[in-house]
């Protein structure tokens, strides 16, 4: 993280800023629809019912 941090810094291109900040939220978003209960929920309806033994 830090490394990116200090590319950023040093490259100082609003561009890649925005575009890594946004890859960021996207992977905190995914990490918590992943821990959600709801997720685990449908993950284990998924594999219980839809998919084949």
């Amino acid at each position: 993280m830090s490394m990116w941090y200090s590319w950023l810094i040093r490259d100082e291109n609003e561009i890649s800023i925005v575009i890594v900040s946004y890859i960021l939220w996207l992977d905190t978003l995914w990490q918590k629809v992943l821990e959600s209960p709801f997720h685990q929920f449908l993950i284990h309806r998924l594999e219980t019912h839809y998919l084949p033994e």
